[in-house]
């Protein structure tokens, strides 16, 4: 397996949707977190800006490379 078919399964399974509801588990589980106290609020704002990159990545790959 190449590194570029690789790259085009992870885009494809990232915007599918378990992808897509891992990404909104783990921005919701943070939330939480930060209300409960466990996590510093600020990384509730790093997890959505991660998860928006992922998003974003995965449709340049699967627009320009056809994943």
């Amino acid at each position: 397996m190449s590194l570029l078919t690789f790259i085009q399964n992870l885009s494809t399974f990232i915007l599918g949707p378990f992808g897509i509801a891992l990404i909104t588990v783990a921005i919701a589980g943070t939330a939480m977190a930060a209300i409960v106290g466990w996590v510093r609020l600020v990384r509730i704002f790093e997890v959505l800006a991660g998860g928006a990159v992922a998003l974003s990545a995965a449709w340049i790959v699967t627009t320009f490379l056809g994943g």
